[in-house]
């Protein structure tokens, strides 16, 4: 299944944690550059994203992905993953490097430079997090839930309609996916350019909105945040580089 959809699996998985995701993986990664490891292999590592974010946070670390499927492999070395040495150039290969659950120990201590040496893995139960994730996204819902019908008085269908997640999703382009205050700052812009935009052309407001966010996909797509980044990184550049 996960090999059919690899080439969207990047989307999906940002679109449907609401960019989370970019959090648990920097979070994952300052956890592991407090071991200091020299090398570190990510298994499972489907389309690469942990590895780059931990080969990000630890430079001098060897990173190695590894996965049971070739089209997340192909993903992750167009990002410029390292596969195992043993799987070469071709990611179909790794069939041949890890065929069977009970081999990972063994093959994971091949890929990692033997020597008997023990290493860490990062990861929780696998029980643990498949009830853990539905439970805080039931919760949050939960909660969101109540706070809606306490501020609104009601509650019908409609806050389940394409309308409302298609203005959650123009909320987080805005705003920068991927960031914690992603949210918050689309929030703010999207009430503030409806407010200005609907009183200037009441009729066609979400015309001049989807421009705006057509704009940012294309030249912005860090969002509002992620201009902000892009500023202040080019005005501390241009700062270093005057002379004293």
């Amino acid at each position: 299944m996960f090999g059919g959809i690899a080439r969207r699996y990047d989307l999906a998985n940002h679109t449907l944690s609401c960019g989370t995701d970019f959090y648990w993986r920097k979070c994952a990664a300052n956890i592991v550059a407090g071991w200091r490891p020299g090398k570190i292999a990510d298994l499972a590592t489907g389309t690469g994203d942990l590895a780059l974010a931990l080969q990000k946070k630890l430079p001098d670390a060897e990173v190695t992905g590894v996965d049971f499927l070739p089209e997340m492999l192909e993903r992750a070395q167009s990002k410029g993953v390292a596969l195992p040495k043993q799987v070469g150039s071709d990611p179909k290969d790794l069939g041949q490097v890890v065929t069977d659950l009970h081999q990972v120990p063994g093959r994971l201590r091949d890929l990692l430079g033997g020597g008997g040496s023990q290493g860490q893995t990062a990861g929780s139960s696998p029980l643990a997090g498949m009830l853990s994730s539905p439970l805080a996204k039931a919760a949050l819902a939960g909660i969101a839930g109540a706070l809606w019908a306490q501020a609104n008085a009601y509650v019908n269908l409609s806050t389940l309609g394409l309308d409302r997640a298609a203005t959650v999703m123009i909320i987080l382009v805005l705003g920068g996916y991927g960031r914690l205050y992603g949210s918050i700052v689309g929030a703010v812009a999207y009430m503030v350019l409806s407010h200005f935009l609907s009183k200037a052309y009441p009729t066609a407001w979400q015309l001049g909105l989807g421009l705006l966010l057509v704009v940012i996909a294309l030249y912005a797509r860090g969002g509002i945040l992620g201009i902000a980044d892009q500023i202040k990184s080019r005005f501390g550049r241009s700062k270093e580089q005057k002379p004293s």
